[in-house]
């Protein structure tokens, strides 16, 4: 169980009143939750989350510890299309040792919404693709998403939306997404093919 507070007393306070119903083992603060390794500058106010390890753990997984970093999540234009799934018996075998499904799965903390609309059926293109990430993880593979007073505004929360226009190029679909952030961390965020054609005309 992990307790958030402002006053370290309020939290003693709860876990003395669970103890008198459970039996209990205090930790120490957290270092690490779910993966995410959590670093603290109190004299700044500010927490730091960093999923290095477990980004370092599905490298080496799937071979790519050694494979030479790239700048972006996908290459610029690439369009990946249901026309690139495997179509005949040759290229559905040729594609069955390929471990897609739990590479992207392995990823979803990552950009993969785009490829896991191919799962049941992936083909080179979108194998392709997925390397591709891998790649991008490899360059990029230290983040810290942190959490602190945001001085540039006076709103506790700001959110921020976009859409790519029938990026979707086999159905016409669009694609929405959004970020909410709290101070200067984001604490939501979706990107999400929507469920309708939107059609605009001149």
């Amino acid at each position: 169980m992990t307790l958030v507070s402002k006053s370290k007393s309020d939290i003693n306070s709860v876990v003395t009143q669970l103890e008198q119903h459970f039996k209990l083992r205090r930790l120490s603060p957290i270092d690490f939750l779910l993966g995410v390794k959590v670093e603290r500058e109190r004299g700044q106010k500010t927490i730091h989350l960093c999923q290095k390890q477990y980004n370092l753990d599905i490298l080496a997984r799937y071979n790519f510890s050694d494979g030479s970093p790239v700048s972006t999540p996908l290459n610029h234009g690439v369009i990946l299309t249901g026309a690139q799934c495997p179509s005949t018996p040759e290229e559905v075998e040729e594609m069955r040792p390929v471990p897609y499904i739990s590479a992207v799965g392995s990823l979803l903390y990552h950009a993969v919404g785009l490829l896991a609309r191919f799962n049941t059926k992936p083909g080179k293109a979108h194998w392709a693709a997925a390397k591709h990430l891998f790649r991008y993880l490899k360059g990029t593979f230290n983040p810290k998403l942190s959490f602190s007073a945001d001085t540039s505004t006076s709103d506790t929360f700001v959110g921020y939306s976009d859409a790519a226009h029938e990026g979707d190029k086999t159905e016409g679909f669009s694609t929405g997404a959004y970020v909410a952030k709290m101070g200067t961390g984001a604490i939501s965020w979706r990107s999400k093919i929507q469920d309708v054609v939107n059609t605009v005309y001149n």
